[in-house]
């Protein structure tokens, strides 16, 4: 496959707490010789650009395929495109399964012209995908995690006991809602909260024990994962049988929880004892290391040239 020029249709993840998905394209970006972005909120006309989508190598398309609380499709802006009879391949990096029915997820990825759907947070809908969509090459694809932004700084006193960052009020996140708001009643000023700030995140992390999460999307598998632990997190996660599919043991790497109340009885024995959940936290953090944007970029690039 040549690498020469790229076209990147995305959010722009530059200016959003979405830092995962800006590192994901930027890592993207540097394995060609030249690379444009089409921001689709900047009200995005496929027209004009006609020429570059056609003679690229790749237009790889990273927005969620889901449905909001105000509409079919968020933003609809998958009804600009329309790349049927491109030579060019099309990805589309679909991290949200969960919120269109099968019907409508055919009808837009057709209406598209995708030809590889790479599937991200969990793979429980990819035989369905595989069955419905035969002409297009639909597989998993796990985040990744920029090791040079989330590290451990090593040399700072973790003062934060427990705590969850990001979003939970919005509707896709019950789970995370349930959580946070039992711990913050529960274990009051032990347990921290806050809205995602993408310039203090990786700071938050670097001064947090253990970060505490819940599965929504059907037991997925998430970049708040690996960017906990390669901060050097100790993570307590609701159970996804994803880790152990990707190779991180329950009790070496991580700490899994079945419902809250279990939850809470692993998050007062980690807050008690330091020296196993300090051991946790550096097996995690060695592992979460190993799964960079890099090696993901490079899978999605073989297999798109072998295929």
């Amino acid at each position: 496959m040549k690498l020469d020029r790229v076209a990147i249709i995305t959010v722009d993840y530059a200016s959003r707490y979405n830092i995962g998905n800006y590192h994901l394209n930027e890592v993207l970006e540097k394995r060609f010789k030249e690379c444009k972005y089409f921001f689709l909120e900047k009200g995005f006309k496929q027209k004009p650009n006609e020429e570059y989508f056609r003679e690229s190598d790749l237009i790889f398309i990273n927005r969620p395929l889901r449905k909001t609380k105000h509409m079919t499709v968020e933003g609809d802006t998958y009804r600009n495109l329309n790349f049927r009879g491109y030579t060019t391949p099309v990805v589309l990096f679909d991290t949200d399964t969960s919120t269109l029915n099968m019907k409508e997820r055919v009808k837009y990825i057709k209406s598209i012209g995708v030809n590889y759907l790479a599937l991200g947070n969990n793979d429980y809908r990819l035989q369905e995908h595989q069955e419905m969509l035969p002409d297009v090459d639909s597989f998993y694809f796990h985040f990744g995690v920029n090791t040079k932004h989330f590290r451990n700084f090593e040399n700072r006193l973790r003062e934060i006991p427990a705590g969850f960052i990001g979003a939970y009020r919005n509707y896709h996140y019950p789970n995370r809602k349930a959580m946070v708001e039992r711990f913050r009643h529960r274990v009051g000023d032990r347990f921290f909260w806050k809205r995602m700030i993408k310039e203090e995140y990786v700071h938050y992390l670097n001064n947090m024990k253990i970060f505490v999460t819940a599965n929504d999307r059907h037991k997925g598998f998430f970049m708040k994962h690996l960017e906990s632990m390669a901060c050097g997190c100790m993570l307590l996660a609701e159970y996804t049988p994803l880790f152990e599919k990707l190779g991180f043991v329950d009790g070496e790497d991580l700490v899994t929880w079945a419902n809250l109340d279990d939850c809470e009885q692993k998050l007062l024995y980690y807050l008690t004892y330091d020296t196993p959940r300090k051991a946790i936290a550096m097996s995690g953090e060695r592992k979460a290391r190993t799964f960079t944007w890099k090696s993901r970029i490079t899978y999605l690039l073989d297999r798109i040239s072998n295929g």
